[in-house]
């Protein structure tokens, strides 16, 4: 074992014996060479202990907002479907209490939404957490403050289901993941996925969610929504930022525009203090962003324990994902491990 690989595992199997995370699968990627890469811990504890999966599938969480919805709708913009400066209102007729917000301000949280309201309560189906969504009141008015919103991105999904009318599962499998040949990524995982899924938070049967999303909005929208739901591998996850890092190419083939990419992964928040572009977040020190990733750094987490971090001027992607939320939800932070993982794959890539 070199000693990049035992810093690792040290780091990684300390949170896991301290019940920071019950499991991990990591991997760390200069270009799309796969540098170092780690699995281990479990996969799941409760109803019985089972080690983690070869090639384990995770429950995404929040990812999901980048990976498959901002990056769906900028490839829609990117066809003509509509515009960034196209208002939710025009999409949506029922978004009444949303005028002059844009899809832009939705897509890079300054909507002026509310962060997030558990609207799965007074819920009895998909068709009344939507409902309740077309209720919900913005907090302050558009472009006056950054705020992240799951709100918004339900807002998003649900706008693109309207201009396709298909499915987000749809949506996402057509304009992004066949595309970018990533088999073992999508919406409501079906039954060879499912049997390697890692398990999540337990639930009141005493069961945990296993291939079933977390997110309780999402889960009450049957899987399908544009804030949570993604199931994906790190494999997987490796081909997209890989394209991002090639400027929106892919195995010598165009996936998206420089200037999209750029506009992904940029400030585009900077005159309302804010940090987020169109769906990713840029370099901030209180998240994933260790000390030695360059001032062009992106990336997103998600509340399962997910983790996507990409330097793309040292053109380094560190995919680090765990399972936190199993067997119990937990408020404790990794974004320490995260940003120690992010400094070892910029040393490691810089080493090469």
């Amino acid at each position: 074992m070199d000693k990049n690989t035992k810093r690792l595992r040290d780091l990684l199997e300390g949170g896991v014996s301290v019940g920071d995370f019950v499991g991990y699968d990591c991997l760390i990627a200069h270009d799309d060479d796969v540098v170092l890469r780690l699995t281990g811990g479990f996969s799941q504890l409760v109803p019985e202990k089972k080690p983690m999966y070869r090639k384990p599938v995770f429950d995404m969480a929040s990812i999901t907002k980048p990976v498959a919805t901002a990056t769906a709708a900028m490839v829609a913009i990117e066809k003509g479907a509509f515009g960034l400066n196209t208002e939710i209102s025009e999409i949506i007729h029922e978004a009444a209490n949303l005028p002059r917000v844009r899809m832009c301000d939705l897509i890079s949280h300054r909507s002026g939404l509310p962060d997030g309201i558990p609207l799965y309560k007074t819920a009895r189906s998909r068709q009344d957490v939507i409902e309740n969504l077309m209720r919900v009141k913005p907090t302050r008015p558009p472009n006056e403050a950054e705020v992240y919103s799951d709100l918004g991105y339900m807002m998003v999904g649900l706008a693109m289901e309207r201009i396709f009318d298909k499915s987000q599962k749809e949506i996402s499998r057509d304009l992004v993941f066949r595309r970018l040949d990533m088999k073992e990524t999508g919406f409501v995982p079906d039954d060879t996925l499912r049997r390697r899924a890692v398990a999540t938070e337990l639930q009141a049967d005493g069961l945990p969610l296993i291939g079933i999303v977390h997110d309780e909005n999402a889960r009450a929208m049957g899987g399908l929504a544009g804030h949570a739901g993604l199931f994906s591998t790190t494999e997987d996850l490796l081909k997209l930022t890989t394209m991002m890092i090639e400027g929106g190419e892919f195995k010598g083939r165009k996936f998206l525009s420089e200037e999209t990419v750029r506009l992904m992964t940029t400030n585009q928040n900077r005159a309302i203090n804010g940090n987020y572009g169109y769906g990713w977040v840029t370099k901030r020190s209180e998240s994933m962003f260790g000390e030695l990733c360059s001032d062009q750094s992106f990336g997103h987490t998600g509340f399962t324990g997910t983790c996507i971090a990409v330097d793309p001027q040292k053109r380094i992607s560190s995919i680090f994902l765990t399972s936190a939320v199993h067997p119990k939800r937990k408020e404790t932070s990794i974004n320490p491990y995260r940003r120690a993982v992010f400094d070892l794959a910029i040393e490691i890539g810089s080493e090469r």
